[in-house]
Order: C-alpha cells, then sequence, then structure tokens
C-alpha cells in the first residue's frame, strides 16, 4: 500500500515490514536483505491465484512498479493492486494488524475499483476477511461499496469472535471493537 501511496505510518517500533504473498517463500537473498522486516505469506485467500492474472480487462490484481534500487538501477517489483492489498490486511486483521490499522488505511480507500473487489471478493476463501472488507466498507460510506454485488458474495454461516470482549454487528455476525460504533 506504502508503494502505491495509501499507505498511512509505519510499524510502530522501527521501520515498514515488508508483506510478501506467494507460493514459494522469497530467496535467500531477499531474507539476508531484510532479515526480519520480511514477512512471507502463501497466497491462502483466493480459490484461484489472482496474483498471476495480470490481465487488466480481467481486474488487474498486480501492478508493476518500478522501484530505484541501491546504485541507481531499477528493479521492477510486483504488488498487489489496492484492492487486493486490502484484502491481505485484512487476513491480518487481529492477529498482526489491529482493527485500527485497517480502519485508518480504509480512510484512504474513496477510490478503489467496485468491480476489481468483487472479483476479489467472490473468489476469496476467507468469510472473515470478506465480512470485515464489508464492515469496513460500510462503516466509512463509500460510493463504491454501494456498486458491489454482495448477494454473490459468500459470507458463510455463524459468528465470528474477532475481537473478544468487543460487541457483535448483527449485519455480518462479527465482534468488532466497542468503540468503532456502529457501521
Amino acid at each position: 500500500m506504502e508503494l502505491l501511496g495509501l499507505g498511512h505510518y509505519g510499524a510502530p517500533d522501527g521501520p515498514t515490514p515488508f508483506h510478501l504473498c506467494g507460493a514459494a517463500p522469497p530467496p535467500v537473498w531477499a531474507r539476508r536483505l531484510l532479515g526480519p522486516r520480511l514477512a512471507y505469506h502463501r497466497p491462502s485467500l483466493f480459490t484461484a491465484d489472482p496474483l498471476l492474472a495480470d490481465d487488466p480487462q480481467a481486474g488487474g490484481f498486480e501492478r508493476h512498479f518500478t522501484h530505484p534500487s541501491a546504485g541507481g538501477l531499477e528493479t521492477q517489483l510486483i504488488v498487489s493492486t489496492p484492492e487486493r492489498a486490502l484484502l491481505e490486511v485484512l487476513d491480518l486483521v487481529p492477529q498482526v494488524a489491529s482493527f485500527h490499522e485497517a480502519d485508518v488505511l480504509m480512510q484512504g480507500l474513496s477510490s478503489l475499483s467496485p468491480r476489481r473487489l468483487y472479483a476479489l471478493l467472490a473468489d476469496c476463501r476467507s468469510v472473515k476477511v470478506k465480512r470485515l472488507a464489508l464492515w469496513f466498507a460500510d462503516r466509512h460510506g463509500y460510493a463504491w461499496a454501494s456498486r458491489l454485488e454482495r448477494g454473490a458474495i459468500d459470507l458463510g454461516s455463524g459468528k465470528r469472535v474477532l475481537e473478544p470482549g468487543g460487541r457483535l454487528d448483527s449485519t455480518y455476525n462479527i465482534t468488532v471493537p466497542r468503540e468503532m460504533g456502529d457501521a
């Protein structure tokens, strides 16, 4: 999100970690270079792997980003689109990212593509992530949220306790922090 200009603040205790998703762990040189700042996640959010689908007509689930490297060389990075990155962050709530961090991040996402986000939500395996994405969208009242075909997104059944001691949101059957108020 930070490479796309959508990040809000770094990690509270030092430099921002790099979260990488992929079928295989990053190469040894990357782990040596970034050390503990590198967090690797296997892509398990989606039934198909949209990380590999970069056809703009199909939703463009990744972006190629040219980043200056040491020595003045340029490196071609493949980064998630804001829509995919949002779901990847929500997958980390509350174990790695807090509700507050996700909420602050969501405040800057007023221009997401409903077509791209719907495609990702429809393919997403995580009921928690889908419910959180819709809950945060409702909370912030974005225009793009009303254009999502919600009836076609499988939200599963049953309640999900995401915040022990929180309040139950009856629309999405998830517990959220009490201080966040109604969506």
